[in-house]
């Protein structure tokens, strides 16, 4: 991970403080550009260190959280 951007390792760290997280919730809550973050989450899956998960709260809304 410590080749990985900045952008990456904040998101990283939004998820383990708050557990899965959409996209726009990311946005929201690192006040990152859209792009940056989906960047960002594309980095963290090709590391395999983030999936996607199902979304408890809204089906048709992809979440992110930590891989296992």
């Amino acid at each position: 991970l410590s080749t990985a951007l900045p952008s990456a390792k904040f998101v990283l760290k939004m998820l383990e403080l708050k557990g899965p997280m959409s996209a726009r919730e990311l946005v929201e809550g690192t006040r990152l550009p859209e792009g940056t973050v989906r960047h960002a989450l594309a980095e963290l899956q090709r590391r395999n260190l983030v999936r996607r998960v199902a979304n408890l709260r809204d089906a048709g809304q992809v979440c992110y959280g930590f891989a296992s």
